[in-house]
């Protein structure tokens, strides 16, 4: 591709995207939007796998670069997962401050210890 000297515009973007990619996930790491470890292992992603290894289940993406899916399906997963545990919480009639309904599950005190995550 490279000594050949005839370059396809989608050789290119595979090669631009990475590196654009890798450019927005680090900067997005170090303003902490999301994680360090979000960070780099998106960034890996977009170096190591840069397009869909497969067809995914519902046909190609609009973009067609997996790190960039990555992305967004965590950003809905992030979106969704607080909802859920919100309506979950008013199924069972939880009461608790709203905010704190979105966020997780009430705790008696003295059994704290017993619970998941402390």
């Amino acid at each position: 591709m490279i000594t050949g000297g005839n370059w396809k515009i989608n050789e290119a973007l595979y090669i631009l995207l990475p590196a654009v990619f890798s450019l927005v996930f680090y900067v997005f790491g170090r303003m902490r939007l999301f994680g360090g470890a979000d960070a780099w292992a998106l960034i890996f992603i977009a170096f190591a796998v840069p397009v869909f290894p497969f067809t995914p289940i519902l046909g190609a993406s609009p973009l067609g670069f997996l790190a960039f899916s990555a992305l967004i399906n965590a950003l809905l997963l992030n979106l969704i997962a607080p909802l859920g545990i919100f309506i979950i919480n008013i199924i069972r009639g939880n009461r608790a401050p709203i905010m704190y309904l979105f966020f997780g599950f009430p705790v008696q005190g003295e059994t704290i210890r017993k619970e998941w995550g402390s």
